[in-house]
């Protein structure tokens, strides 16, 4: 599973890199729930305030079923700084 997407400093003060990222999936959507991790990726040279930086890794789903899927078997990815 290819995940792309884009990391944003929100706060005031710079941020020193690498940032780690990591990449997680739960079976409940806005990071509730038990979170998995299932990558990682360093956006590298930090972020000044207000700063994006996109980020793109390759990750795998877990080979086993998740506890607390609903019926509609819906899995959700985030990403957790």
């Amino acid at each position: 599973l290819d995940v792309t997407g884009s990391i944003q400093n929100v706060g005031t003060a710079a941020l020193a890199g690498p940032v780690t990222v990591d990449v997680v999936v739960s079976s409940q959507p806005g990071g509730q729930g038990s979170l998995v991790p299932i990558g990682r990726v360093s956006v590298e040279g930090g972020l000044e305030p207000g700063q994006s930086k996109p980020i793109s890794t390759r990750v795998e789903l877990p080979p086993t079923a998740m506890t607390g899927v609903n019926a509609d078997n819906a899995v959700y990815i985030g990403l957790w700084v």
